[in-house]
């Protein structure tokens, strides 16, 4: 993301971590969630069912869910009921302290949520700049808890199914394909999206909202755009760099490694959200008169780092953002020329020397304020040592190593030491001391 405020299912296959639940290490997988989200213009309430196939290992008296309870105010989320799909029966559980906890009754099995309630973040509800009504998923970094059932940790990776029952007017936008479309009735209609490939909930979103869709010509890679109806009449096309992105990206890196991309314009608190395939940026920038290339080209990156390569936990958060701040220079490098990536280079090192001069942190930070990893640390040092990393291997051993990383931990997670490893074994290097000095010092080495 760009830091801008504006306020079956085998675990060899999909690589998947024990589930952390508010930091604890737990003995059971989340494979695949299905949810269900029906609203209305009447109020802000969503009514929520929530379909999950999970795996025990070993003998777990209870499965541990992180979903917001009540607050002062009244906004939460209340649950009905838990249901043993393969029994047909109800399991006793508790919500309390934003925890849901359940008893479960088989090693493999199936269970069903019903839920309702007002989020108070998570899914941020609202009108856009134009005065309609948007509902926009907004999760980094643990917020989905606040209006989905869910393990809210970057190593649960799971596959998502979305059905969606909105007012007819409005159009959903959300992970994966779309695979239903239909009325319901005289006044709603029914959206469902498949995502098969295993991402965290901090980009599993929907998006609902008065949008008109403007796809790509070349549309092989199933890129599309969603602006608002009154931004759609101007006919912007900022967003449709996202094709040549996407094309560089993938002879860099590898393919594409999801079925489509949506760029859509959204009320995100961000100046975009990397959201798994359904990027969504803020509504000013996108009919704005300033260019998006860094931005387009930032959220794009993380499609392939962050989204399908996935940090193990927040304290490689520069995983994600260091690998889209570098990919973005060398995107614009190769774009406008190496004079523009010398001046993005030198802001760069600036905005990191002004933040270690108040900040004595290293790069791989363990703090539980992940919104304070939003740093200089995480994005322009993680991407300026990516670029001594190039200028110490060169770029051909140094991208057969990022191809490396990127192919062995595809659809995975990863840390720090999984991509020191795959950068010796292409290099055939000892890479230990420039990663000791950029990524675990609170100095800042020359390039």
């Amino acid at each position: 993301m760009i830091k801008h405020f504006f306020l079956f299912f085998f675990i060899c296959c999909f690589g998947s971590l024990p589930a952390q639940v508010n930091g604890v290490a737990a003995n059971y997988y989340i494979v695949h969630y299905d949810f269900q989200i029906k609203v209305s213009d009447e109020n802000d309430s969503i009514f929520g069912l929530a379909i999950l196939k999970i795996q025990l290992n070993g003998n777990n008296k209870q499965l541990v869910l992180n979903l917001k309870n009540l607050n002062k105010e009244g906004k939460g989320m209340q649950v009905q009921n838990v249901m043993d799909n393969v029994n047909n029966i109800a399991l006793p559980f508790t919500h309390s302290k934003d925890l849901l906890t359940i008893s479960p009754t088989k090693t493999l099995y199936s269970i069903t949520i019903r839920y309702k309630g007002i989020p108070a973040d998570g899914l941020i509800i609202g009108m856009n700049k134009f005065g309609s009504r948007t509902w926009f998923g907004d999760n980094w970094p643990n917020r989905a808890q606040h209006w989905i059932p869910c393990i809210d940790h970057p190593s649960a990776k799971a596959t998502v199914r979305w059905t969606v029952i909105c007012p007819a007017a409005y159009t959903v936008t959300a992970n994966g394909i779309p695979t239903l479309e239909i009325s319901t009735d005289t006044k709603n209609k029914k959206w469902v999206f498949e995502e098969t490939h295993p991402i965290p909930v901090k980009v599993a979103v929907i998006g609902i909202a008065m949008l008109q869709k403007s796809c790509m010509a070349d549309n092989c890679l199933n890129i599309c755009n969603l602006y608002y109806p009154q931004t759609y009449n101007t006919q912007p096309a900022k967003m449709d760099e996202a094709i040549q992105i996407v094309k560089f990206y993938a002879a860099t890196i590898g393919e594409y490694p999801f079925s489509k991309l949506y760029n859509v314009q959204s009320t995100t608190r961000f100046g975009g959200m990397e959201n798994a395939a359904n990027i969504f940026y803020d509504e000013s920038r996108v009919d704005g008169a300033d260019n998006m290339d860094d931005l387009i080209a930032h959220e794009i990156a993380h499609q392939w780092f962050g989204n399908t390569v996935t940090e193990k936990d927040f304290s490689h958060l520069w995983l994600s953002e260091g690998f889209a701040t570098f990919f973005t220079n060398y995107y614009l490098e190769k774009k406008y020329g190496a004079d523009t990536l010398q001046k993005r280079l030198k802001a760069d090192r600036e905005k990191v020397k002004s933040f270690l001069a108040y900040t004595k942190k290293p790069v791989i930070d363990n703090s539980s304020d992940y919104l304070s990893l939003l740093n200089a640390n995480s994005y322009e040092k993680g991407g300026l040592f990516l670029q001594a990393l190039r200028q110490l291997l060169g770029d051909e051993v140094f991208f057969a190593g990022i191809r490396k990383y990127f192919s062995t931990y595809k659809y995975k997670n990863a840390s720090t030491e999984d991509f020191r490893n795959s950068m010796e074994q292409s290099s055939k290097k000892n890479l230990k001391d420039i990663f000791n000095k950029w990524l675990y010092s609170t100095t800042l080495p020359p390039l």
